[in-house]
């Protein structure tokens, strides 16, 4: 059996400063509450990625911004959900099943 696995680096600048309107402006063509499909093609697969965020504003646009790139390029079809916590209780995966 042969396993293929596929590395890609990329350079990942923390110091960069980002906000949610240049996440917009790059990528117009997501619609709102993160969702984007390809518009050549149908894609096979769909996906929901669930990020939970507290209090890293910075580091959940960086991501935001690399995800839809990412996914974009792979022509998947995929929706994008943050959950943010609001309460001081440690973040509970159960609570997840009501969002959905």
């Amino acid at each position: 059996m042969e396993v293929l696995c596929y590395a890609v680096l990329v350079q990942v600048n923390v110091r960069e400063t980002l906000t949610i309107n240049s996440v917009e402006r790059w990528h117009p063509d997501v619609h709102v509450g993160g969702r984007w499909s390809p518009v050549n093609c149908t894609a096979w697969q769909k996906i929901a990625i669930i990020i939970s965020y507290k209090d890293r504003y910075e580091q959940l646009i960086l991501l935001l911004n690399r995800l839809h790139t990412l996914l974009k390029r792979q022509m998947m079809y995929y929706q994008i959900f943050v959950i943010e916590q609001v309460i001081c209780l440690r973040f509970v995966v159960y609570v997840l099943h009501s969002v959905l």
